[in-house]
């Protein structure tokens, strides 16, 4: 029973095919580990075996595909050579105007022997299949299995690709005609918090950007100022962004500040606005740091930086807050 089940999943699997691929893992000043994976082979002798012995030939089983071919057209030949009404029987013509005798037993012996060697060598070629497919399949798991964890303390999957990234810098400054800088500290790169005299701000990332909760720790309401926000992309490119609760299709108009009341909290998800596209039938982002198909190795981001500009008004005046993450690893998995 177990081999049949197999024979049956190698009829189901052999049109699937799991390529050859590879898995990269890149640390910030280390040089690139590139692993490859083995694809699972595909084979399609249990459709050859339709023709008799051709699905063992492919195997390079010549003997049992002689045996089957031989035995299929030997048992069906002896069937019509045993059968004295067989040219009567294979003309229609006349099987419409008189009774043909029964085929004789020996006859339908031969024929049944013959179906059921041709029906073995499906079988039998099924059954290689599924075997060697098992085999390769093994062979890639037992790959990927070898290839090291990362130990990236904050990572988060984008695209195809595993990101790590930390709070690298941050800056604040008032802004206006006194321009001066606040002072401010990161209290854990890798936790990305920051603090100072006014906020305490945590970040986080998820697939599509950056979620953030944001402690006012003043005595009076301060307000987000989003239409002043920005996000630059690790070429450099300044982006307008958009926060949950915007409806994709407004994402480019104004968006009313946020008020964070006194000795209160806030929490929200931030993403270039040009990251929302209408897809198939519903409103998607793209991922914050997604590769195209024919991203090569020398392109990963890896040692550069992104940066989410935050202006927040206390008062009559406008703090602006600039916090830089560095991508320090990445594993791309093309399997």
């Amino acid at each position: 029973m177990k081999r049949l089940v197999i024979a049956a999943l190698s009829l189901l699997l052999a049109q699937q095919p799991l390529f050859a691929g590879e898995v990269i893992i890149l640390n910030e000043n280390e040089k690139a580990q590139v692993f490859a994976v083995p694809e699972r082979e595909v084979h399609g002798s249990w459709f050859l075996g339709v023709i008799p012995g051709l699905g063992q030939a492919v195997n390079n089983e010549w003997m049992k595909a002689l045996l089957v071919a031989g035995g299929t057209i030997g048992f069906l030949a002896a069937g019509q050579a045993l059968d004295p009404y067989a040219e009567l029987r294979a003309s229609t013509k006349s099987t419409s105007t008189g009774i043909i005798p029964d085929r004789p037993v020996e006859s339908g012996l031969a024929l049944s022997a013959g179906a059921a060697v041709w029906l073995y060598g499906i079988i039998d070629a099924a059954i290689k299949d599924a075997s060697k497919m098992q085999q390769a399949l093994d062979k890639r798991n037992e790959a990927i299995n070898n290839i090291p964890e990362t130990d990236f303390k904050n990572s988060v999957q984008m695209g195809k690709n595993r990101y790590a990234l930390r709070l690298s810098k941050a800056h604040s400054s008032i802004s206006g005609a006194n321009r001066k800088d606040v002072s401010g500290n990161i209290v854990d790169p890798d936790a990305m918090n920051f603090e100072d005299n006014s906020l305490n701000l945590e970040f986080g990332f998820l697939e599509t950007g950056i979620q953030f909760t944001l402690k006012n720790k003043l005595n009076r309401s301060v307000k987000i100022l989003w239409d002043q926000a920005s996000y630059i992309d690790e070429f450099g490119k300044a982006k307008r962004v958009a926060h949950e609760g915007v409806r994709f299709i407004e994402r480019d108009r104004s968006m009313p500040p946020a008020i964070v009341p006194a000795m209160s909290s806030i929490s929200d998800h931030v993403f270039p606005s040009d990251n929302a596209y209408f897809g198939a039938s519903k409103w998607e982002i793209h991922s914050l740091l997604y590769p195209g198909e024919t991203e090569k190795l020398a392109t990963y981001p890896v040692g550069k930086e992104i940066t989410l500009l935050l202006p927040i008004q206390a008062g009559s005046e406008t703090i602006e807050y600039n916090f830089s993450f560095r991508i320090y690893g990445v594993r791309a998995e093309y399997i």
